[in-house]
Formats: C-alpha cells, sequence, structure tokens
C-alpha cells in the first residue's frame, strides 16, 4: 500500500497479487472463491477508475475462457467488442430463455454470442451449434461457481455504475449501484419470507455500492418495488 497526498492506494505488488489470485480462483470450485468479495471490500477503496475498469475486463476475460473452454462452448464473434463482453451474464440470459432442465443442454455444442452490426444500436443474439447423441453436461452449480467473480467484476466496472433512486417509508433517496445477476427466487406456499430458487433462472439486480463494500458477500440487492428511477452515473 502506498500514499499519495495521504491517500492510501493500491500498490504495484498488492495489484499484481490481487490478479494472479483471482485468475487462479476463478472457474475453480474452492473455498477461497468466498474471497471475492473481500478482494473488493479490500482494494476498490484503494483503486483508481482506470485500475478499477482495466480489472473489471480482466476478470471477465478469466470467465470467457472458462465459458468457452469447457461445455457448452459460450464465445463472441468478432461484433462484440471486449469492452461490451460481459460473458456470464450473457449466457444466463440465453440460458433463461432456452433451458429449463439440464437436459435441455445435452446435444448443445456451442454458443455464439453476436449482433447484426458494430455498435451499441444492435442488440445481442444467439447462434446455437448442436451435434449428434453426444451429452453436454453441465449444472447450475458451473454458472454459481462464476457468479461471485462477474459480482466483483461488475462492483469494478465503473463505466456501468448507476443512480437509482428509491422511495421507501415515504423517504426518497439515491443510491449509487452495480448492475449483476442473482438466482430468480419465488415464495413458497405463498408464504411471506420463505422462497425457493428457480431452476436454471437468473435475473439482473442492482446492489449498493456503499453496502457491498461493508457486507461482501451478504449484501442484498435493491427490491425492484422500491425503484422510481434509474440513471447512468457517467
Amino acid at each position: 500500500m502506498t500514499k499519495k497526498n495521504n491517500k492510501e492506494e493500491l500498490s504495484l505488488d498488492e495489484e499484481m497479487l490481487m490478479w494472479t489470485s483471482y485468475r487462479y480462483c476463478i472457474g475453480r470450485r474452492t473455498y477461497v472463491s468466498s474471497l471475492a468479495s473481500y478482494i473488493g471490500k479490500k482494494y476498490y477503496p484503494l483503486m483508481n477508475d482506470s485500475q478499477r475498469e482495466r480489472t473489471a475486463i480482466d476478470i471477465r476475460d478469466r470467465i470467457a475462457d472458462c465459458l468457452r473452454f469447457n461445455k457448452p462452448g459460450f464465445e463472441y464473434d468478432g461484433t462484440i467488442s471486449r469492452e461490451e463482453r460481459i460473458p456470464l451474464v450473457d449466457f444466463v440470459m440465453w440460458l433463461n430463455s432456452h433451458v429449463s432442465d439440464t437436459k435441455d443442454l445435452y446435444n448443445v455444442e456451442k454458443v455464439v454470442c453476436f449482433k447484426d452490426g458494430y455498435g451499441d444500436r444492435y442488440e445481442k443474439r444467439y447462434d446455437v451449434y448442436t451435434r449428434g447423441n453426444e451429452w453436454t453436461h453441465i449444472y447450475e452449480s458451473d454458472v454459481e461457481n462464476l457468479l461471485v467473480w462477474e459480482t466483483l467484476a461488475s462492483l469494478m466496472d465503473v463505466k456501468r455504475h448507476k443512480n437509482i433512486t428509491i422511495k421507501f417509508n415515504e423517504e426518497i433517496k439515491t443510491i449509487k449501484c452495480f448492475e449483476t445477476i442473482e438466482k430468480q427466487v419465488v415464495p413458497i406456499n405463498r408464504e411471506e419470507g420463505y422462497y425457493r430458487c428457480v431452476e436454471w433462472k437468473w435475473k439482473k439486480c442492482y446492489k449498493s455500492i456503499e453496502s457491498y463494500l461493508i457486507d461482501g458477500e451478504h449484501c442484498g440487492s435493491l427490491n425492484e418495488k422500491y425503484i422510481i428511477k434509474i440513471e447512468d452515473e457517467n
């Protein structure tokens, strides 16, 4: 850790240790993945925006490698720039619309995300390549194992941060947030306060940056029913 103008900053040694550690962990089934939020809590306040953006892209590159080299094989074509790629989110959006059970993936060989042209005015689309009777084995846990790292990348992705205005108990306030994904849940037997996860379904959500830096992996998301306005921070 170094100091500049009496402000603590991330040293080069710390930055090197940070990216070597998350590169080792991403894609592995290891308890060390529970430290993903600790990396955010520890280093985000010490980093400048350039370091944060570089870290977000690097984490997503590693996630993209995991999705590309493991079944069913998710990748991008050249119409989607490196900065536009949010691999786990893009893969999950395809899963949401095409998969309700593991067997729906049995014959999938590859999923390619593309756009019909270059630029933001084109939406992301998918091509799916199938094969004969060879089975593709993938489980929800393969996705969940990467979720903590996408959440960390979303925290670091300052260009996509949002100002979310909520109204709760007649109080209106604006919260600086980042967008990530989480499992979809539904009430159990319609009993208030009891929920279960929906298989093969995730949803986009917003988390408070301030809360995440305090609570880490225990930080919840904003309740959609209280959101009244969403604005880009930048």
